[in-house]
């Protein structure tokens, strides 16, 4: 709910609950060696400050994230690459704090709920309740162990989505990911499935 790093990069604040409009956490531990903390005021994400353990590139994803500033241990302003308007990178060195701020504010689309999934030879047919505000979904998926997503629709406009691949008739099991998209095409938050081959 509050970090994730299993997909190539850090995802701050992933799944929020609406019932925690304002906190805090420090001390998180990401993968690639890095200590994540962060604050949040109605939802939304005010500061985040990423400690570096190693001399590795740091890939952030929050919504508008790609419009924040980012400064460096000393107060410098440090410029990042950015991959897309949800996700920056930049190359960061051991024992340095990174304090991303002035993140651009809007509202997080909430996620899709009751998920359900039937699998059969080729198909894999998704189901869910409409998120409120959604204008519409994005459609990840990923196979066995894989820890990486791939993006397998965008902008699908109905609750519900069909996964033909002649992959399927060799694959146990497979994790598909429903994400909100708002009408300006931002991710909002998401669900996930496990579906397996019975």
């Amino acid at each position: 709910m509050l970090l994730q790093s299993h997909e190539g990069y850090i995802h701050i604040l992933p799944a929020l609950p609406d019932a925690w409009r304002d906190g805090s956490y420090k001390g998180l531990t990401a993968r690639g060696n890095f200590e994540v903390s962060a604050s949040w005021k109605e939802g939304r994400l005010t500061e985040a400050k990423v400690l570096s353990k190693q001399n590795n590139t740091c890939v952030l994803k929050y919504p508008g994230i790609a419009c924040a500033e980012l400064k460096d241990t000393t107060g410098k302003m440090i410029r990042y690459k950015s991959l897309g308007k949800d996700k920056i990178s930049f190359p960061t060195k051991a024992n340095q704090t990174y304090t991303i701020s002035n993140v651009p504010q809007h509202t997080v689309t909430a996620a899709p709920q009751d998920l359900t999934a039937g699998f059969n030879e080729d198909t894999v047919s998704l189901q869910w309740k409409p998120a409120k505000d959604a204008a519409a979904y994005a459609v990840y998926r990923t196979r066995g162990n894989n820890p990486d997503y791939e993006l397998i629709a965008t902008g699908v406009k109905q609750p519900s989505y069909k996964y033909t691949s002649s992959e399927l008739k060799t694959t146990d099991f497979l994790i598909f990911k429903i994400v909100s998209l708002d009408r300006k095409k931002n991710e909002g938050k998401a669900t996930t499935i496990c579906v397996e081959k019975k």
